[in-house]
């Protein structure tokens, strides 16, 4: 699976370059995802190509301790080749560490 997106983070031109490494901030942006076909059997529905594709809207937080936040909802698209194309809601969370914190 591929994810893709473009954001527009609002209230971060005010803010210094040399203080975003831990800033957080909102945004709005586009989400596209795609999944490949799957290598294994065919005999689920995992096995299919699909895309998805909306405008979303999100947050991103950082802290200090290193962890990473963000989550990103919104309308979207959703569609493939054994897949009925149709509304759907994006939705995508993540979670993670950053290892060399300084």
């Amino acid at each position: 699976m591929v994810y893709g997106g473009f954001r527009n983070y609002y209230g971060r031109k005010r803010i210094k370059k040399s203080n975003l490494r831990n800033n957080s901030g909102n945004y709005f942006g586009l989400f596209s995802s795609y999944r490949f076909k799957a290598i294994g059997p065919e005999d689920n529905r995992a096995s299919s190509k699909t895309y998805t594709i909306g405008p979303v809207w999100g947050m991103e937080r950082n802290y200090a301790s290193g962890i990473h936040l963000g989550l990103s909802v919104g309308p979207g698209i959703v569609g493939g080749n054994s897949t009925r194309t149709r509304a759907t809601v994006v939705e995508h969370f993540e979670i993670g560490f950053r290892l060399f914190a300084k």
